[in-house]
C-alpha cells in the first residue's frame, strides 16, 4: 500500500477519489472494502475492516461485478438480502423500497440480462444499499454507461451522499468535481490534491496534465513566480536588492508542504470582517457630535467655565470615543462571525493562507489572518475617530465631520495610482480602502525602505495608522482646549 494513503481518513463526508495509472485509490478502495484477506490495519471507527462487524455497515459495489442472468431484479435483490442477513419481512420491504428509489420498480419481475448498462449499474448500487450502509465504495460506477445515464446516476450518488460515506473511485471527474465535499486526486501513487473543489477554480481535469516525473515542482515554480515579481522592471520604480532578500527569505520560510482542506467557512468570516468598513459611516455619525455638538448646542460655555472643563472633560471625551469604537467593531465583528460559525463551523482554522495565493509570503494560518485582518479594520477604525475628533474640534461643524470623513475613506479610493512614481503608489497603498481585505494586503508585495531597514506593508499600516491616529487626537484635544467661546 503506498505511503500517501497511511494517514488517510474520512467522517460523514461524500468522497470523490480519482484512481490514476493504474494505483493509489483503487488498491485503497479493494483494501477498505476487505478484498484481501491479510489487511489489518485499515479501521473504521476503531474496528478493523477484518472484522465480521464491520460488514454490517459496508456496502460494496465494485466496476464489473457480477450476476445472474436468469435471475430477475427481484430475486436478485432478495438473495442478496438473505446474504445479508435481512429477514424476509424485511427483506421485502427493503428490496420494494431500493428498486423504487433507483427506478427499476417497473422492470423489477424481468431478467437481469435485459437490462441496460445503465439499469444494471443502477441494481449494483441498491444490493450495495440493502444493509444501510455507513460506507459505500463505489469503483467506476460510471464506467460505460453513455452522458444520460451518467448524469442519472450521478445524482443518485449525490443523494446518497447526505447520509453516508462515499468513497468513489473515477477516471471522469466531471462527474464528481462539483459535488462532492472531498476531493483526493492520485498520480502514480502519490497524492498530488486533496480537499473541496471550487468550480471557480476550473477543472479537476487540468490536475490530470501535472507530471509527477521527478515531482511536479509545485513549490520551486512558487518560488519562482514570486522571483518574477521582484525582479520585473516596472515603469514607477524597481524593488531594491535589500527588498528582494527580505520578501525572498520570507517566502522561503513559509512552511511546507502546505496542509490542503476546505477553505469555505473561513472565507465566509473573513468576507464578513471585510463588511465591516461600512460601520466607518456609524462611527462618523456618533464621533461627529462629541466638540462640535458641544459649540452647536452652545453649551460650551457652560462646559469651560467649570472646574474641568478644559481639562478632564476634554480626556473623558476622547477616551469614550476610543472605547466606544473598539467595543463597537468588536461587537459588530463578533455577531458576524458567529453567525457563520453556526452555518460552517470552524472546521479550515488551521489552513495556511497561501491557500487564498500561493506567492503570500507570511505564515499565518486562517484564524490568525482573520484576527490580523479584524485589527487592522480597528485601528483603521481608530483613525477615523482621531480624524473626526480633530475635525469636530476644528470645525465646529457636524456636517463637515461627516463630509470629510467620507471623503478621506471612501474618496480616496478614485486616487489614481502613478506610472512614474514608486513613492506616490506606495502611499495611496496606505489609504483606508486598500487596506480593508487582508486577502489583497498579504498577497502584495508592497515594501517601504527607510533608513537601510526594510518594512512590510502590514508594518507600515500598523505603523502609520498608530501614529495619525495619536497626532489627530492630540491635536483634537488641544484645539478644544483653546477654544474660545463666542
Amino acid at each position: 500500500m503506498c505511503k500517501d494513503l497511511q494517514k488517510v481518513s474520512f467522517s460523514k463526508v461524500f468522497l470523490n477519489g480519482c484512481y490514476l495509472d493504474g494505483c493509489g485509490l483503487k488498491i485503497f478502495l479493494i483494501l477498505t472494502a476487505h478484498l484481501c484477506g491479510r489487511i489489518r490495519y485499515i479501521t473504521y471507527n476503531g474496528v478493523p475492516v477484518s472484522e465480521e462487524s464491520y460488514r454490517d455497515v459496508l456496502g460494496y459495489l465494485p466496476q464489473d461485478f457480477g450476476y445472474y442472468p436468469e435471475f430477475s431484479g427481484w430475486d436478485f435483490m432478495m438473495y442478496f438480502s438473505s446474504l445479508k442477513g435481512l429477514s424476509k419481512r424485511d427483506a421485502i420491504a427493503r428490496s420494494r423500497e431500493l428498486l423504487e428509489m433507483v427506478s427499476l420498480s417497473d422492470v423489477a419481475k424481468k431478467k437481469i440480462k435485459t437490462y441496460s448498462g445503465g439499469m444494471k449499474q443502477r441494481l449494483g448500487i441498491a444490493q450495495a444499499l440493502i444493509n444501510r450502509p455507513e460506507v459505500l465504495i463505489l469503483d467506476e460506477p460510471t464506467a460505460g454507461l453513455d452522458p444520460k445515464e451518467r448524469v442519472r446516476f450521478r445524482n443518485l450518488i449525490e443523494e446518497i451522499g447526505k447520509s453516508n460515506i462515499v468513497l468513489l473511485s473515477t477516471h471522469i471527474v466531471s462527474d464528481v468535481e462539483h459535488i462532492a465535499d472531498r476531493v483526493i486526486m492520485m498520480k502514480s501513487g502519490q497524492i498530488i490534491w486533496q480537499g473541496k473543489w471550487d468550480e471557480s477554480d476550473g477543472s479537476l481535469e487540468d490536475l490530470n496534465r501535472i507530471s509527477t516525473v521527478n515531482g511536479a515542482r509545485f513549490y520551486e515554480n512558487r518560488v519562482e513566480k514570486i522571483d518574477k515579481v521582484l525582479n520585473a522592471d516596472y515603469s514607477y520604480g524597481n524593488y531594491t536588492d535589500k527588498e528582494k532578500e527580505y520578501w525572498l527569505e520570507k517566502a522561503e520560510s513559509i512552511n511546507t508542504p502546505f496542509k490542503w482542506g476546505s477553505r469555505e467557512a473561513w472565507d465566509n468570516i473573513w468576507k464578513s470582517i471585510c463588511f465591516l468598513c461600512f460601520e466607518l459611516v456609524v462611527i462618523s455619525v456618533c464621533i461627529a457630535p462629541v466638540f462640535a455638538g458641544e459649540i452647536y448646542d452652545r453649551t460650551d460655555s457652560l462646559l469651560f467655565c467649570s472646574k474641568n472643563g478644559r481639562t478632564k472633560l476634554v480626556h473623558a471625551k476622547i477616551i469614550v470615543a476610543f472605547v466606544f469604537t473598539v467595543f463597537y467593531m468588536m461587537a459588530c465583528c463578533l455577531t458576524g462571525s458567529l453567525i457563520h460559525v453556526a452555518i460552517f463551523g470552524i472546521d479550515g482554522w488551521d489552513l495556511p493562507v497561501q491557500l487564498w495565493n500561493t506567492i503570500i509570503p507570511y505564515q499565518l494560518n486562517a484564524a490568525q489572518a482573520c484576527m490580523l485582518n479584524l485589527i487592522i479594520i480597528i485601528l483603521l477604525a481608530a483613525l477615523l475617530t482621531g480624524i473626526s475628533l480633530f475635525i469636530s474640534a476644528a470645525c465646529k461643524n457636524q456636517v463637515a465631520v461627516l463630509a470629510i470623513d467620507m471623503f478621506v475613506f471612501f474618496g480616496t479610493v478614485f486616487l489614481q495610482s502613478s506610472k512614474t512614481s514608486r513613492l506616490w503608489n506606495r502611499i495611496c497603498y496606505l489609504f483606508p480602502l486598500h487596506v480593508v481585505d487582508m486577502r489583497d494586503v498579504l498577497k502584495t508585495y508592497n515594501s517601504y525602505q527607510i533608513a537601510g531597514h526594510v518594512y512590510s506593508y502590514i508594518e507600515m499600516i500598523i505603523i502609520v495608522y498608530i501614529v495619525f491616529t495619536v497626532l489627530f487626537t492630540i491635536f483634537a484635544g488641544h484645539i478644544f482646549k483653546k477654544h474660545q467661546v463666542a
